[in-house]
């Protein structure tokens, strides 16, 4: 019986991604380079099948997509130029989830060009253990306005939160921005933890505090594109949510302490020194702090 997807590279993510499409009763053929790999997943479920190919895998799938999990870009475009490989895509759809920057994504695409149906590019958010739950985000993108997506939807929608982004490519820096937001989030944690650790606060208190003010930052992050849409320095006076001076003292004033204490402050000097950059501490201390932008995006120095 034809499997409902295909799954090539069974790694940590590749394999709890197979273990969660099998468990939901999709028909699962997996390839990987090590053949153990996917053998082991074919023992645990009658629901999953070994390919010893990764052609044979891509042949096995009947109107399924072909999901890729590979360690890197380059192990695609090394795959992808198989001539069985090639010849076995024919009129199928490619999911390109494998780790990348918009351009590799864009690359992949365009290899596949004339012999996959579609390429689907895009990006998983979340650990293994994230895949396995379906709890993960699934950021995808295709040049066909979204139609394979909507094909594929039940199998993606196993995996997580399915999001169309737009063009190939796209899906890459969505889920680089909103990865993002998660390590600067870690760093702010660890830079502060040795002082919360110093003063005695409970851990659980911070944890209540900060599920609080998270809370806000999808409002505030959409506030903030409202208001960087202009970049003219009088529009960046008018009305100031919060000053670049009042960022400037509220991060300088943590490095006396942090020295004081002989605390490592990486993480407040590196905010510090963008704020200074931006004109915290110049000519522009009295602008929105939305005037971070001239340095983080647009790369240009206060005057």
């Amino acid at each position: 019986m034809p499997a409902d997807v295909a799954l090539l590279g069974c790694g940590k993510m590749g394999s709890a991604m197979v273990r969660r499409l099998a468990s939901l009763g999709h028909r699962v053929i997996a390839w990987n380079r090590t053949a153990a790999g996917a053998e082991t997943l074919a023992t645990e479920s009658e629901n999953c099948t070994a390919a010893p190919t990764a052609a044979d895998a891509i042949a096995g799938v009947a109107d399924g997509p072909v999901i890729l999990m590979l360690a890197t870009m380059p192990a695609v475009q090394e795959l992808l130029a198989q001539p069985a490989v090639r010849a076995a895509l024919a009129g199928k759809t490619l999911v390109n989830i494998v780790s990348g920057n918009p351009d590799e994504g864009r690359a992949v695409a365009a290899s596949v060009g004339g012999v996959a149906a579609v390429c689907i590019d895009g990006a998983y958010s979340g650990a293994p253990t994230k895949a396995l739950a379906g709890a993960g985000q699934v950021f995808v993108s295709s040049d066909d306005g979204g139609a394979a997506v909507e094909r594929c939807r039940p199998i993606l929608e196993s995996l997580g939160k399915v999001t169309f982004a737009g063009k190939v490519g796209s899906a890459r820096a969505l889920d680089y921005a909103v990865v993002d937001l998660a390590m600067a989030n870690y760093l702010s944690h660890c830079a502060n933890l040795a002082m919360l650790e110093r003063e005695g606060v409970d851990p659980a208190q911070f944890a209540s505090e900060a599920s609080f003010r998270l809370a806000q930052v999808g409002p505030m992050l959409e506030q903030f594109e409202k208001r960087s849409r202009s970049r003219d320095e009088a529009a960046y006076l008018t009305e100031p949510s919060a000053t670049l001076g009042t960022w400037r003292n509220f991060w300088g004033s943590r490095l006396p302490y942090f020295e004081a204490h002989g605390l490592p402050a990486a993480f407040p000097k590196f905010v510090v020194g963008l704020l200074d950059e931006a004109g915290a501490s110049g000519a522009h201390k009295d602008a929105d702090v939305t005037r971070l932008q001239e340095v983080v995006r647009y790369g240009s120095k206060a005057e």
